[in-house]
C-alpha cells in the first residue's frame, strides 16, 4: 500500500476514533440518572488510577508488540465499555464507575501507539520525519473536527431521542475504526527478546522510564505535558456542568462545546507554521493559563469567549508538545515515552480532578480555575528553569542538547 492511502486509512481511523458522541456530555448523563459531582470526580479518580498504572505498559507493549495491535485492541475495549457503561450507570454507581475505570485501557493501548505510527508514517513520506508536525497538526485537526461534530450531534441525540443513541452511535464508530486501523501497514518495532513475553514487556518499561529519568530537559518537557494535559482535560471535562451551571441548556453547552472545538482544529492545523516552535510552545500556555481563570471568573457570554480562546491555545500546545516530544524519543522507545507524559497526567488528575469538584461548590469557580491557571504557570516556569529545557529556546536561539541519553544513537528497531 502506498503512503498516500495508508496516510488516508490512518487519518479515517482517527476521525472514527474521535467521533465521540458522549465526549461532551457523559458527565451530563451520570447527573442525569442520578450520580452527584462528587460521585462523578471520584468516578474519573478510578479511571485515571487504571491510566497512570496502565499507561507506560500499554506504550511498552504497542513498541515491543506492535504499534497496530496496541490500537486495534483499544477501539475493541471502547467498543464494548460504551454499551456497558450506559447500562450499568442508571443502577451501580460502585459498578458503573468500575466500568469507567476499565475504561481507560482503551484510551491507553491507544495513546501514545497512534502518535508513534503515524511518525513511523511520516518517515516514508518525501519530508521524512521533518513533515511530522504537519502530519500530526493534520490528525490532530481531523480527530478535533470529528469530535466538535460529534459533541453537537451527541447533545441533539440525547435531547431529541433518548441516551441510549449517543452511546451505541460511539460504539459502532469505535467497530468501524478498527479495519482502518489493519490496513495500515505494520512498522517497526523492537528486535525480538529470547525473553518470556511478560519479561521482555518489563524491560522495556523499564528503559523507557529510565530514560525519561535520565534526561533532564525531557523529564521536565515531560512535566509540562502532564500538567498542560490536566488543566486542558479538566477545563473541557468541567466545561459540561460549568456552562450550564452559566445559563446554557444541555444542547447550549454541547454547541459551544463543539465550536471551541473547531478553533482548536484550526489552531492544530496551523501551528506547524510557527518558525520558533519552543517560544510558540510556552506563549500559547500562557494564554491557556489565563483564559482557563476566565473561564471560571467571567459570566456570561464572557465565560463563553474565554472558553474559546482555552480551546484554540490547548489545539497548538498540543501539536507543538507531542512535536517536540517526539524530537526527542528514540525510535524504539517511541510509544513508551510518548505515554509517560499521559502517566503522569492521570496521576495528577486522580487527586485534581475529585478535587476540584469538592471545591467548586464551596469556594466557586473562579478560585479553582485559577488555580489550574497558576499550576500551569508553574511547571512552564519549571521546565523553563532546566538546562536544554524551554527557557533556552523561548527567546528564540536554539542552545545544543545537553541530555546525554538522547545523544547517543539507540539500538536499530527490526522491520
Amino acid at each position: 500500500m502506498g503512503m498516500t492511502r495508508a496516510l488516508r486509512s490512518f487519518y479515517g481511523f482517527v476521525a472514527l476514533r474521535w467521533f465521540r458522541l458522549t465526549g461532551a456530555l457523559w458527565i451530563l448523563y451520570l447527573l442525569h440518572v442520578g450520580w452527584t459531582l462528587g460521585q462523578v470526580g471520584l468516578a474519573e479518580a478510578a479511571y485515571h488510577v487504571v491510566s497512570f498504572t496502565s499507561d507506560v505498559p500499554t506504550g511498552a507493549f504497542a513498541d515491543r508488540f506492535g504499534r497496530r495491535t496496541s490500537v486495534v485492541t483499544g477501539l475493541g475495549l471502547a467498543a464494548v465499555l460504551d454499551i456497558v457503561l450506559y447500562l450499568v450507570a442508571p443502577h451501580h454507581v460502585l459498578a458503573g464507575s468500575v466500568v469507567l475505570g476499565l475504561s481507560a485501557l482503551s484510551w491507553t493501548f491507544i495513546g501514545g501507539a497512534d502518535a508513534a505510527l503515524l511518525h513511523s508514517l511520516s518517515e516514508k513520506t518525501p519530508a521524512g520525519s521533518a513533515g511530522y508536525a504537519r502530519l500530526y497538526g493534520r490528525m490532530d485537526a481531523i480527530g478535533l473536527l470529528s469530535g466538535a461534530v460529534a459533541a453537537v450531534l451527541g447533545g441533539y441525540l440525547a435531547v431529541r431521542h433518548g441516551w441510549i443513541w449517543p452511546y451505541a452511535g460511539e460504539a459502532a464508530a469505535m467497530a468501524l475504526a478498527i479495519p482502518l486501523v489493519l490496513r495500515v501497514p505494520r512498522m517497526a518495532r523492537s528486535a525480538p527478546s529470547a525473553s518470556p513475553p511478560a519479561a521482555a514487556l518489563l524491560a522495556q518499561v523499564r528503559e523507557t522510564v529510565r530514560t525519561v529519568r535520565r534526561g533532564s530537559a525531557l523529564a521536565g518537557l515531560v512535566l509540562f505535558g502532564a500538567v498542560l494535559g490536566i488543566v486542558a482535560t479538566s477545563n473541557h471535562l468541567y466545561a459540561q456542568a460549568t456552562l450550564v451551571d452559566k445559563g446554557l441548556g444541555v444542547f447550549g453547552a454541547t454547541l459551544v462545546i463543539g465550536g471551541a472545538d473547531l478553533l482548536s482544529a484550526a489552531a492544530s492545523a496551523f501551528s506547524h507554521r510557527f518558525g520558533r516552535r519552543l517560544r510558540a510552545l510556552g506563549l500559547l500556555a500562557v494564554v491557556l493559563a489565563f483564559s482557563v481563570w476566565g473561564v471560571g471568573a467571567a459570566a456570561g457570554l464572557w465565560a463563553v469567549a474565554a472558553y474559546a480562546l482555552t480551546a484554540a491555545a490547548s489545539g497548538g500546545t498540543d501539536v507543538l508538545f507531542v512535536t517536540e516530544l517526539n524530537r526527542r524519543a528514540p525510535e524504539h522507545l517511541r510509544a513508551g515515552i510518548l505515554s509517560v507524559p499521559n502517566s503522569l497526567f492521570s496521576l495528577g488528575m486522580i487527586a485534581i480532578f475529585p478535587l476540584s469538584g469538592f471545591l467548586m461548590p464551596r469556594f466557586g469557580l473562579g478560585l479553582v480555575y485559577g488555580g489550574w491557571g497558576l499550576f500551569l504557570l508553574a511547571a512552564l516556569a519549571l521546565w523553563s528553569a532546566r538546562p536544554g529545557g524551554a527557557g533556552s529556546r523561548l527567546g528564540g536561539r536554539r542552545q545544543p542538547e545537553t541530555d546525554r541519553t538522547l545523544a547517543s544513537p539507540a539500538p536499530r528497531p527490526s522491520g
